[in-house]
This record gives structure tokens, sequence and C-alpha cells, in this order.
């Protein structure tokens, strides 16, 4: 009698908990609910599978939007935005001569980086000088393909050039890596570019791939402006972290252009991306779009706060 008794409560106990948990759900619709089974993801590299147990599930009600930067538009945009949408937002800057877009991708929740790794690369270019066990764990929740010298023994090396190079000719160094991501057969909706020396808050570059990602079929080209637009140039990023959608860099996979033997390789990136886009002269709505980069999302070379000082690059041991 006793233990039918002690049952009972147990029961009783059980499911007055599982009652409270409904309601304190139902009141709370931006935390997550339970977890989704597992579901592999492939990391786009033959062989590699990358494990996630778990995967959060989050209520209808949370959303993308834009953030305080653009009060006006709040686009919704964990989807691809019309041409009307898309418009609202390009504007012509004439002081660089290019059509920015007036957002800044904001997540109103903790991102799920897994839930976009297929649908983009990061590329990083490394010297025989650099740490790569140290920028591969340090960005182990990436899709990273790291972009080594020919003679570089390391086995972590994702990629290997036919070359070697001299920090004066990493405008090769890019060159080779446009021709072999561009024979690769490897197709991603974005292909982004990164230093060894820059940290991007995690949160801002899952916004920035997810937005680029939805909208993949425009020619948007994300990053940090350098120069303008003009009768003898083409607008170029900075090359610390930029990238391009797929759209926009088939353009460059599908144009003649040639190496240039020293110089800054993110001018050569830019200069070459825009004159081959010019090429085809595109009417309004259909040619390249820049977004510009959160500078204070992107850590570069140096960080010093809170107990934390991180020195990166070149110079670091100096």
């Amino acid at each position: 009698m006793i233990l039918r008794r002690n049952l009972l409560l147990y029961y009783f106990t059980l499911a007055f908990a599982v009652f409270l948990l409904h309601i304190h759900y139902a009141h709370y619709l931006y935390l997550p609910k339970f977890y989704k089974p597992y579901k592999p993801f492939s990391s786009g590299r033959k062989g590699a599978i990358i494990q996630v147990s778990k995967q959060l599930q989050f209520t209808i009600l949370d959303k993308y939007i834009s953030s305080d930067y653009n009060q006006e538009m709040k686009h919704i945009i964990t989807e691809p935005l019309s041409d009307k949408e898309f418009n609202k937002i390009s504007w012509l800057n004439h002081e660089i001569n290019a059509t920015l877009l007036s957002i800044r991708p904001h997540l109103k929740f903790i991102p799920n980086l897994y839930s976009i790794y297929e649908d983009y690369v990061l590329l990083m270019p490394l010297a025989k000088t650099e740490n790569i066990n140290f920028t591969k764990n340090a960005n182990s929740d990436l899709n990273l393909k790291t972009i080594c010298d020919v003679d570089d023994p390391r086995p972590e090396c994702d990629i290997k050039t036919h070359r070697s190079y001299v920090y004066e000719e990493l405008p090769k160094k890019t060159y080779d890596m446009v021709n072999l991501v561009c024979n690769s057969g490897l197709r991603y909706k974005v292909y982004a570019k990164i230093d060894f020396d820059v940290f991007v808050d995690k949160a801002y570059f899952h916004d920035v791939m997810k937005f680029m990602i939805d909208n993949h079929k425009r020619k948007i080209f994300y990053g940090d402006p350098m120069n303008h637009n003009s009768a003898t140039e083409r607008m170029a990023m900075n090359g610390k972290f930029y990238a391009v959608t797929d759209t926009l860099f088939d353009e460059l996979c599908g144009c003649d252009f040639t190496e240039r033997e020293k110089g800054l390789e993110d001018s050569w990136f830019g200069e070459t991306l825009g004159w081959c886009v010019d090429k085809k002269k595109y009417k309004k709505g259909e040619g390249m779009v820049l977004l510009k980069s959160d500078e204070s999302k992107v850590i570069h070379k140096t960080y010093y706060n809170q107990n934390v000082g991180l020195k990166l690059g070149r110079f670091a041991s100096k």
C-alpha cells in the first residue's frame, strides 16, 4: 500500500512538473524549445562530417531584423528580399560612386553557426610562419579552409597552391586561390576571405553570412571599402575580411583576368572583380552592390579588454 501511494505521488509530481514547463515555455516565446534529433552536416570537403548533436529549435516569433542603423525598414531577412524590398535598402553613394546597402543584419537570438555551415566557405591564405593549429582551433565552428604554399609541409593545410610566395607577392597567391576555387567543383552560396590576424564576432559573422546566403542571387560584395569607383579604378575591400555571393563570384570565374606580380592583393581582387562585372554592362538593379562591414565587430591584429590581451600577425613577437 505504501509503495503504491509513493508511486502515485511520484507520477503526480512528474506530471505537474511537465505541466509547469509547458506553461513556462508558452509565456516565454524567445526561449529555445526542446532539442531536435541529431542531424549531421557535411563540411563541403569529401570525407569530413560535422557532428551536430544538439540543434536548437526556436519559435516562429524569432526573426532576423535590421538593427537600429536603419529604423525605417525593419526588414525580415530570413528569406530572400523581393526586388522592391532590395531596392528600398539600395542607394547610390556619390562619394565612392557605388551602390550601398543601408542595412546591418542583426539577430535577436544566439545563432547556430552549424545551420549555415554548408552554404559558405571561409578561405584563409596562410604563410608558413603563421600558426595553423591556433587558427583552426579558434575557428573550429566555421567552415574554414586554409590555403598554403606548395612547399608548406604541414598536414593541416586544406588546400595547397602550385607555387610559393613572399609577402610582396600576395596578389599572385590570391590569383592562384581564385583559380583553384573556380576549378574545384565545390560550390557555395557565399565565398569569404579572411586573414590570419583577424577575428570576427561570431554572432555578427553569422548575421552577415545568413543575409548573403538568403540573397545569394544578388551580386553582393561585403567588406570595408578602401577606395572608390572611377574611370581608372574599381572598388576594393580591405583584405582582412571580405565576402562575395556565388552569383558575383561566378562573374569572376567566367572572366579572363591576369595576375599581378606585386602590390596589394585586395586591390587586385576588387579591381578585377569590378572590371569583370562592368564589362557585362548590366542595367540598373542587376549590377554589383556593396554591403559595408561593421568594423566594431572585426578585430584586426590587436585586442585588449577585461583581462584579455591579444596580438596577432607578423609583428606579434616584437
